[in-house]
């Protein structure tokens, strides 16, 4: 039975698309497919503000009529310009446990990439970094936490089969709050009021009355911090802004920024796990009891006064009121030598990790 690719045209073949991503691992036990009107919208060009800067060829493979994967090639131009680099991407990776059908949609893909310059097909990227990258490659056994992707064991085996290698790992790892031991949330203690009361350096929530202009100015703060970290570019504008209501409703309760004379100085984020109450069948308002750790990010000027100290004073703090037991802290990029020095001090060896790959086209 043949494989045919083909790019996505129709609206007929868009509602195949998204029809099929959700469908094809629906019996996995840690798959959980995204909302239906939020997985349309990240796809949709019209909606997504990605599409603002890149380019895209959306690909489906079909053997006899049935749709059996797809795939999204695209190229960012942000990210060309920002690195710079050639970088050709790809995402929206589905398909059946078939090398046959994966080699059709990468080669597609890749082809699509070499056409228009691209010196290497990269990914999985869906759509680009900003997005948590990468193929799940140890950790399948743990539960996924909030937004972080999770896809059956074979698509290693897929990816690495066409000829795909590794470019980059990043890193999670898993912390149960009571390993954090007493004396240390005692210097920690210590250390937030030293910060406030040495350095004028005070650490808060975001304010309840203006929430999306405190998450705003985390936000414009974040660029010189991330500038060098593999595959990082800045959001646009328009995405900026259109991201900016959602985040400040599901991420401002776990924001801290550190502020000194009115300038943010540090900021970081740690998100509840919407999807425990989902998985479990817990109506609204139910059980949640743990969270995931995104980011945190300290200006390099202030680095050494203890900011990143007081800052994990107030989210041990707020854990504790919340309920939190359990932090997932992910992602940090394998050569992010600062990031995973400071995890490892607590003693934590990594529990999940993805893989993004590449193959040079030129």
């Amino acid at each position: 039975m043949t494989v045919t690719v083909r790019p996505v045209r129709s609206d007929e073949d868009f509602e195949r698309f998204l029809a099929f991503g959700p469908q094809v691992h629906q019996d996995e036990p840690h798959w959980l497919a995204a909302p239906p009107e939020m997985y349309r919208s990240f796809f949709d060009r019209e909606v997504n503000p990605y599409f603002e800067h890149a380019d895209a060829e959306y690909l489906m493979a079909e053997r006899d009529g049935v749709v059996v994967g797809h795939v999204i090639a695209h190229i960012d131009h942000a990210l060309n310009e920002f690195k710079p680099n050639r970088w050709g991407l790809f995402g929206g990776f589905r398909v059946i446990n078939d090398q046959e059908v994966a080699d059709a949609l990468l080669g597609a893909a890749e082809a699509w990439l070499r056409e228009r310059g691209r010196d290497r097909i990269l990914g999985p990227l869906e759509f680009s970094s900003k997005e948590d990258p990468g193929l799940l490659i140890e950790g399948y056994e743990l539960e996924p936490v909030v937004f972080q992707p999770w896809l059956p064991p074979y698509y290693r085996a897929l990816l690495e089969g066409y000829g795909l290698t590794k470019a980059q790992d990043v890193l999670w790892r898993d912390l149960e709050l009571e390993q954090v031991p007493t004396e240390l949330r005692e210097r920690l203690a210590r250390w937030a009021e030293l910060v406030d009361s040495r350095f004028g350096i005070t650490v808060r929530p975001l304010s309840e009355q203006n929430a999306i202009g405190d998450m705003e100015r985390i936000y414009r703060f974040l660029p010189p911090i991330f500038a060098s970290t593999w595959g990082y570019v800045p959001l646009s504008e328009r995405e900026l802004q259109q991201g900016l209501p959602m985040s400040a409703q599901m991420f401002g309760p776990g924001t801290l920024m550190a502020e000194r004379g009115g300038e943010v100085v540090g900021a970081s984020m740690l998100v509840p796990d919407f999807l425990q109450p989902i998985r479990k069948g817990i109506m609204e308002g139910g059980l949640i009891d743990r969270a995931r750790f995104l980011f945190m990010a300290v200006k390099p000027e202030v680095g050494h006064l203890g900011v990143s100290s007081a800052i994990f004073h107030h989210h041990l703090q707020a854990a504790e009121r919340y309920g939190i037991k359990s932090v997932v802290i992910g992602w940090s990029v394998e050569d992010n030598e600062q990031m995973n020095n400071a995890v490892a001090r607590l003693g934590l060896p990594v529990s999940r990790r993805h893989r993004v790959y590449e193959k040079l086209i030129g």
